[in-house]
């Protein structure tokens, strides 16, 4: 028996590997999927070259000091950088206007706004911030959040708008 879902109220997050994966769930389930939401995740580049070329909705959320997978990507291992990411998205969307604001004191949010008003991409940059979820349960280690904001609500606000 099939599981009967809806693509407006399917949405797909992950962090880190989870990340990765959730790039390649909205590529390759690019009809499944109405959204995706990234934390401190990238994507292979042969994944982004057999993605469809069609609008996505994509939060993404990463730390500047990401030392488990860098902001800026890695060419030895042939992942993109995360706001190559976001930019490739935000064409694809068609994308017209860019709004960018200083919400705390380490985090700037780009919103990538498309002509339609239809799919839009958002991007947090957290200055100090090492390979984490923003706002959430550290698993008790001693680790340094200045983010100021919860990855968890942004998200779920981001989805819930849609």
């Amino acid at each position: 028996e099939q599981f009967k879902t809806s693509v407006d109220k399917t949405f797909v997050a992950g962090f880190s590997n989870g990340g990765f994966m959730s790039y390649t769930l909205l590529c390759q389930g690019s009809d499944t999927f109405k959204a995706g939401g990234i934390v401190a995740g990238l994507i292979e580049n042969n994944v982004l070259q057999s993605c469809p070329q069609k609008p996505q909705r994509i939060i993404h959320i990463h730390g500047v000091e990401d030392s488990m997978n860098p902001i800026a990507g890695s060419e030895k291992n042939m992942f993109i950088g995360a706001r190559d990411i976001v930019e490739h998205f935000a064409n694809l969307n068609g994308s017209i206007s860019v709004e960018v604001r200083q919400v705390t004191k380490n985090t700037n949010r780009t919103i990538y706004l498309p002509k339609s008003g239809d799919a839009e991409v958002q991007y947090y940059r957290i200055e100090k911030l090492d390979h984490i979820w923003p706002g959430g349960y550290n698993g008790g280690k001693k680790i340094n959040d200045e983010s100021g904001i919860n990855a968890s609500a942004i998200i779920w606000d981001f989805f819930s708008k849609l």
